[in-house]
């Protein structure tokens, strides 16, 4: 999975709290009423049983990983992309910092409890109980931000406490272990995860979905003092029995790129202050109750308004009005046919396909060469010494075999393309579904599974990716996103030397990505982002031919290679979140075909190069939340193209060059946003940067606050 967004600077926090006793209210909840707030929650989530619930991990504003639509698909293609269109969901995506949903497991019976849950106290947090102040400089000192962390999450604990039906939990769940001796210590707590001396993730999705143990979810309110987590990326509450509205507070979280609400009973309207989240990616409301409209300001969401958001879920609701202008573009919905009209039945989610559990028939490679499968009398290949269409089906075959042993799939729909290779609706080669025939050979293997691309299959393939691939050698495309890939990428799929387009990104793939990748030297789109891929091969800097590589959203560690300068057709690198270290190449500089260049949310640190400053066609420069250091150089100034500036949340120091007036649109530059906060600048904006630019954490800027990134004044 991702790493974790090491946010090692305080800048992002707001010096808020709240008040730790819970509502009296909470008491007075009968278990009647839960009872059918239970019910309503279940109804809805059977009618909206496939609505998506994947999270995933922080990406820039503009960004991209649905591979652009390719001329030899024979399966519904992946949606075509641009240079400022974001990514698909992963099914759920994270980092260090924040978790992936893995394939269904069965997970041990739960304990059953009926004790109250025993309240913390606060007291715990300053003592050295729950936060060790030897081993965090951090809560000895003048800055407590783990201590008030602490408080917080106390305060949540001591909310659901006392809510009586919440003593029904069962004994290993997170509320009854935090803070005993098997969890003394708050960077044990279950379902919290610490990096940098702060709480960076909350994560108590209960139970199937998650791994959680517990049987039974959380019942009562969302309690306002979550906002005072404000170092949160990562917040998932879903599959609880949550009540109540969605409280304002959360929009605080400033830092948050993934909020999971989703199959709750919460009412009441989408609170509009959840359009603060600039940083956020996910967000995941559906299979609830909510009523009212999508207010305007969650526009400020969308890339083309300086946000990150990719994927909003609201299906299964009932919501009415239309969808904010600004996230018609760039934005992925989940659960209704029309983002205009949000007047549809809460079955706008359910899927529509026909599940199976049946296992799927293995097939017999001898129905390649017998004339079942191929041809034989319309493909003189096969009949004759040059039999490479026999070959590429037995290496069809073969892969169908590998998938087919795999439990899990027996799960997947009647009408998935492994099911119906071979049948007697699908018997020759040629018309399997997903498989291209190009001149007698197999050119196109095109198993995606997601919504997006109008494939009817709700799940996707689990199990390995086999070796066999390797055997297509006329191949140009592989797309196998959307998946429960696991295991790790096959080194054999260096053989594929036709490939153009390899497209494996969204499964759970791990380990380092193979050299011999370095050997595809007509690839042009390599897609491997949202898996936990964790070593980045100097290799890559063979594929010439590359236009587009995404590897963001894993656990990349080390230094980004300086060969990747060598990718001169290269446009757009997306490294983002990951854990990369090290210095920023300043071979970078020599890509002059580069649009976008996404570094951000990774524990890079030095200076920025200078060199940067040559890449006369890029229009996006993404470098925050590292730990860069030093000044802006002024050769950033000669990127007239440039629309995107983002070098917030480092450790920046110095003036800002007057040279980076030249991208002001008054100086025929093209920047719309350039942030800056989380840094220790001085001096002036540079005058032509302050009419037309959105200028984001800059003291100049007097509606925003230059520590926390966050507006301050109405708007």
């Amino acid at each position: 999975m991702q790493n974790p967004n090491n946010d090692t600077l305080d800048q992002n926090r707001i010096n808020s709290k709240s008040a730790t006793t819970p509502p009296r209210v909470i008491r007075l909840m009968t278990r009647r009423t839960i009872f059918a707030a239970m019910i309503a929650a279940i109804s809805l989530a059977i009618l909206a049983a496939n609505c998506s619930s994947s999270t995933t991990t922080s990406s820039p504003p503009t960004t991209t990983s649905s591979p652009p639509t390719t001329s030899t698909t024979t399966t519904s293609p992946p949606p075509t992309t641009s240079a400022t269109t974001t990514t698909s969901p992963p099914p759920t995506t994270t980092s260090s910092t924040t978790t992936t949903t893995p394939p269904p497991t069965t997970s041990p019976p739960p304990t059953a409890d009926t004790g109250s849950i025993t309240l913390l106290s606060a007291a715990g947090c300053t003592d050295g109980t729950f936060v060790d102040t030897a081993a965090n400089s951090i809560v000895a000192g003048t800055n407590n931000d783990l201590a008030d962390d602490c408080e917080a999450l106390v305060a949540i604990q001591n909310h659901w406490a006392s809510v009586e039906a919440n003593s029904d939990l069962p004994a290993e769940h997170p509320l009854r272990t935090w803070g005993t001796p098997a969890a003394l210590r708050i960077g044990d707590w279950p379902g919290i995860t610490v990096t940098a001396d702060r709480v960076s993730a909350l994560q108590l999705s209960d139970p199937s979905a998650s791994g959680n143990k517990a049987s039974i979810g959380i019942t009562g309110t969302i309690p306002a003092q979550l906002g005072n987590l404000t170092n949160l990326t990562s917040l998932s509450l879903n599959r609880n029995s949550l009540t109540g509205s969605i409280p304002p507070e959360l929009g605080n979280l400033t830092n948050l790129e993934n909020l999971r609400l989703n199959q709750n009973s919460l009412t009441g309207s989408i609170p509009a202050e959840l359009g603060n989240l600039a940083n956020l990616i996910h967000l995941r409301l559906h299979s609830n109750l909510l009523s009212g409209s999508i207010h305007e300001r969650l526009g400020r969401l969308a890339r083309s308004e300086g946000g990150s958001l990719r994927t909003f879920y609201f299906c299964a609701n009932y919501l009415a009005g239309s969808v904010p202008e600004a996230l018609r573009s760039g934005v992925r919905f989940g659960g209704t046919a029309s983002v205009s009209d949000l007047s549809y039945s809460p079955v706008g989610c359910q899927y529509s396909g026909t599940r199976s559990t049946d296992t799927i028939p293995a097939l017999s490679s001898t129905g390649c060469s017998d004339g079942t499968f191929v041809d034989i009398a319309a493909n003189p290949q096969a009949a004759g010494a040059n039999n490479d269409l026999v070959d590429d089906c037995e290496a069809l075959v073969a892969v169908q075999n590998h998938w087919t042993a795999v439990a899990a799939n027996s799960d997947l729909p009647v009408e998935h393309p492994l099911r119906t290779w071979g049948s007697p609706a699908a018997l020759r080669i040629d018309t399997w579904p997903g498989v291209t025939i190009t001149a007698d050979r197999v050119s196109a293997l095109q198993l995606g599974d997601t919504p997006a691309s109008g494939n009817k299959a709700s799940i996707g393939i689990a199990g390995s990716i086999p070796a066999e691939l390797g055997n297509l050698t006329n191949l140009t495309d592989l797309d196998l996103y959307y998946n429960r890939l696991a295991g790790s990428i096959p080194p054999e799929l260096g053989n594929l030397t036709n490939l153009e387009h390899l497209y494996l990104y969204h499964n759970y793939l791990k380990g380092s990505i193979p050299p011999e990748l370095g050997n595809l030297a007509n690839l042009t789109h390599l897609y491997l982002n949202d898996n936990r891929l964790t070593g980045m091969p100097a290799e890559l800097g063979n594929l010439t031919n590359l236009t587009r590589l995404h590897l963001h959203i894993n656990s990349l560690t080390g230094s980004i290679p300086a060969e990747l300068g060598n990718l001169a057709n290269l446009t757009h690198l997306h490294l983002y979140n990951n854990g990369l270290t090290g210095s920023i190449p300043a071979e970078l500089g020599d890509l002059a075909n580069l649009t976008d260049l996404f570094l951000n949310g990774n524990n890079l640190t030095g200076t920025i190069p200078a060199e940067l400053g040559d890449l006369a066609n890029l229009t996006h420069l993404i470098l925050s939340r590292n730990m860069l250091t030093g000044s802006i150089p002024a050769e950033l100034g000669n990127l007239a193209d440039l629309q995107f500036l983002q070098l917030d949340n480092n450790g920046l120091t110095g003036s800002i060059p007057s040279d980076l007036g030249k991208l002001a649109p008054s100086e025929n530059g093209s920047l719309n946003t350039f942030f800056l906060c989380g840094n220790n600048l001085t001096g002036p904006v540079p005058a032509a940067l302050r009419t037309g630019v959105r200028l984001v954490g800059y003291p100049a800027d007097e509606g925003y606050d230059s520590v926390a990134c966050q507006r301050t004044s109405a708007s």
